[in-house]
């Protein structure tokens, strides 16, 4: 079974903040199933060129943008490569429970993080 993983970055202008940044979002595609995710940053549209998957220019933010996305790809490629030497099937949820490495929370864990942070 070929797997082909095809990663996109984009930052959705519909969702536009009160400070006029969009946040950027990784899509994953393997088999023809697709993950999105946010990256954990925002950016200004007039910033962000979509053809080129990064935010333009030298300015401290543009910089913190594009490393943040450097990072994420990374982590990608090492979590697919991981999957790979396993030799095991895999979808695109395996690679991004790799890359994230958080279980999700249970109601009681999270109930209780909530009271040890008040």
């Amino acid at each position: 079974m070929t797997t082909q993983l095809n990663i996109l970055f984009m930052a959705i202008s519909s969702r536009v903040n009160s400070y006029g940044e969009v946040p950027v979002y990784c899509r994953l595609t393997l088999n023809q199933k697709q993950k999105q995710f946010m990256i954990g940053c925002t950016v200004p549209l007039v910033i962000w060129e979509q053809a080129k998957q990064h935010a333009k220019g030298k300015t401290s933010k543009a910089e913190t943008v594009n490393l943040q996305i450097k990072l994420v790809l990374q982590k990608i490629y090492n979590a697919h490569a991981e999957l790979i030497k396993l030799g095991e099937l895999f979808e695109v949820e395996d690679i991004l429970s790799n890359v994230s490495h958080r279980p999700t929370p249970s109601c009681n864990h999270l109930a209780l993080s909530i009271f040890l942070c008040t």
